[in-house]
Formats: structure tokens, C-alpha cells, sequence
């Protein structure tokens, strides 16, 4: 009688061999995933360690309107490109506002236009302008060889620590303009009511004048480097902080 042969030890070795297997590539691949899931969690990490990393965008001026709306600047000069984003249109510090050299905006006085970045006014051909009427906040940087005209109870509020670059013109009556940053480098020109506040040294490389209110405040010092301020005839100082300060 023939022996019958026994299937089972072949089939438990296949079977052991296809487990080992198995197993042998569960574990790479586990330890693939494993790598992986370590790698996004760094990143992950690195992204919440440096912040969100913020796109620059530079806008232009779509006419003599008014620079408050955000329909009033395109990322194209020839008004084919986008508006910035409802909701947050001048809250980008990196963002830069270009007044193209044909146009010449007006703030009205009813209006405040708070900017978080640049405003840069140009100054080739008859060179762009901005007239404030309102209140307007720069934070970042005055730049261009245009012009700035504060108008009568116009508010200017710059952050920036470079002096204004355009030129500015600030003598109308009851206008403001207010340094309101760190150290700064301020613009010597004749002020109509010129205040000092934040921290750190305003600092005039020379003698501005101021024919309203000059008005010191917050922790800020004033330095001009070569002369003094001068004052018009109706002008007056204001000290508005406590402590004592020596000039």
C-alpha cells in the first residue's frame, strides 16, 4: 500500500515563509509611514515655530480716487489684475501702495485709511500726489518723490522708522502730523502741529520749524542734530507725559 504523502508540513512552510513575508514588509512600510508622520509633524512644527509665512504684494492706483478703497488699487498697472482681498486689504505689512505719477488721490476728510505696509508716491513726470483730509496711518514706510499735502485737520500717523520720503507739505492750518513709532527719523520741513509720541528719539538731521502746537508724549525725545526747532509766532509747546525730561 502506498504511503500517502502529508501536505501539511509544505503548506506550513509556505504558509511561515508567506508570514515572514508579510510581516518583513509591514514593518518597512510601518517604519516608511512612521518616517514620514515624523516628517510632516517637523514641519508642521517649523511652520508654527516661524509663523505663517506672509506674501508681499505690490498694488497700483487706478486713478485720482479715493485711497481708502480698495477698488482703487490693482496689482496691475493697467487695472487687469486684482483688488486686494475684502476684509483685509491694508493689513499686510509687506504690501506696498504705488501711486502711479498721472494720479492724485484724496483722502477724504470723513475717511480714515489705516496701512499696515508701504505707501510709495511716485515722482517721474508731473509726479504722483496724495491729499489727506482725513485720518491717515502709515506703519511701515513713506517712500517716492511725490507729494503729501496734509490739508487743513488732516491727521498723519507714521510708524515708520525712516524719515517721510515725498515732499511734505504740512503748514495748513489745524493739520497733523503725529511720529508715532520707535526711534525715527523725522522729516525736516515746517509743521503746523507737529507731535512726538511712542518711544524712542525723533531725530532732525536740522532745524524744523512748527507754527501750531508742538506737542511731546508718551516716552519719546526729540533730537535735531545740527540747530534747534524753531517756532512760529502763534506757536506753542505742549508737555504731555509725566515724569520730567531735559531737552
Amino acid at each position: 500500500m502506498d504511503k500517502k504523502l502529508n501536505p501539511f508540513p509544505v503548506f506550513l512552510q509556505v504558509t511561515s515563509s508567506v508570514i515572514t513575508s508579510f510581516l518583513l514588509i509591514t514593518k518597512q512600510n510601518f517604519i516608511k509611514i512612521s518616517l514620514y508622520q515624523g516628517t510632516v509633524i517637523a514641519l508642521l512644527f517649523l511652520l508654527l515655530l516661524l509663523g505663517p509665512i506672509v506674501k508681499a504684494t505690490t498694488y497700483y492706483s487706478m486713478g485720482s480716487y479715493d485711497p481708502s478703497d480698495r477698488l482703487s488699487w490693482n496689482t496691475r498697472t493697467n487695472g487687469k489684475g486684482v483688488n486686494p482681498p475684502v476684509g483685509g486689504a491694508f493689513t499686510n505689512s509687506n504690501d506696498i501702495f504705488f501711486i502711479q505719477k498721472s494720479d492724485h488721490m484724496i483722502l477724504p476728510a470723513s475717511k480714515v485709511w489705516d496701512v499696515a505696509g508701504k505707501v510709495n508716491i511716485a515722482a517721474l513726470g508731473i509726479g504722483g500726489s496724495l491729499t489727506n483730509s482725513g485720518t491717515l496711518t502709515v506703519s511701515t514706510a513713506l517712500t517716492g518723490g511725490g507729494t503729501l499735502t496734509n490739508s487743513s485737520g488732516g491727521i498723519l500717523n507714521y510708524g515708520g522708522t525712516v524719515a517721510i520720503g515725498p515732499t511734505l507739505n504740512a503748514t495748513a492750518a489745524d493739520n497733523t502730523v503725529n511720529y508715532s513709532g520707535a526711534a525715527q527719523t523725522a522729516k525736516v520741513t515746517t509743521y503746523y502741529n507737529l507731535t512726538l509720541a511712542g518711544s524712542g528719539t525723533k531725530t532732525f538731521s536740522t532745524t524744523p520749524t512748527v507754527n501750531g502746537t508742538l506737542s511731546l508724549e508718551g516716552t519719546a525725545s526729540v533730537l535735531v542734530t545740527s540747530g534747534v526747532i524753531t517756532y512760529g509766532t502763534a506757536a506753542t509747546l505742549q508737555y504731555n507725559r509725566t515724569g520730567t525730561y531735559t531737552a
